[in-house]
């Protein structure tokens, strides 16, 4: 049975794309700069994505959730909780991209160089967007914030 569902302001047959993003797996980015989507997430980006260098990581967002981020940024703005600059300079930080027919993606010379990944990676969800770490990214959180994570989610009762 499918479903009817609205995307991208047309209306579709078949299942929406779930929004969760999690896990975590180990991906190398070749000489070009071109990293290979995992197969259970290509198609929520055929239509494109856009990355944003994040610190820690790149994060790699389906167009309808950039929109989502940039309309509670704009929203932190009109509240005076983010500066115009600011938001400019977050807008700076990323690129819109298109997928190739193999399900790369081209990871532009200066975000890698800005969230210092090399050829191995790590890619792992944020729920929202999946982020791209340097492999060696889990290596230096402290196993103590791991656990108190866990411990906190028990705390509360979920």
């Amino acid at each position: 049975m499918h479903i009817l569902f609205r995307l991208d302001g047309g209306w579709k047959v078949g299942a929406p794309l779930m929004r969760r993003m999690i896990g975590r797996s180990d991906h190398t980015i070749d000489d070009k700069g071109r990293m290979v989507l995992p197969s259970i997430h290509r198609e929520r980006f055929e239509a494109g994505a856009v990355l944003l260098a994040r610190g820690s990581h790149i994060a790699v967002f389906e167009p309808s959730e950039w929109d989502g981020f940039i309309e509670r940024l704009e929203a932190l703005s009109g509240e005076s909780r983010l500066t115009r600059t600011e938001l400019n300079l977050i807008l700076m930080d990323a690129a819109d991209l298109k997928p190739d027919s193999a399900g790369r993606i081209l990871i532009p010379a200066w975000m890698r160089e800005q969230v210092g990944l090399d050829r191995d990676v790590m890619l792992g969800g944020n729920r929202e967007y999946l982020g791209i770490y340097p492999r060696n990214y889990l290596d230096n959180v402290d196993p103590k914030v791991r656990g108190d994570a866990l411990a906190r989610v028990d705390s509360v009762g979920i």
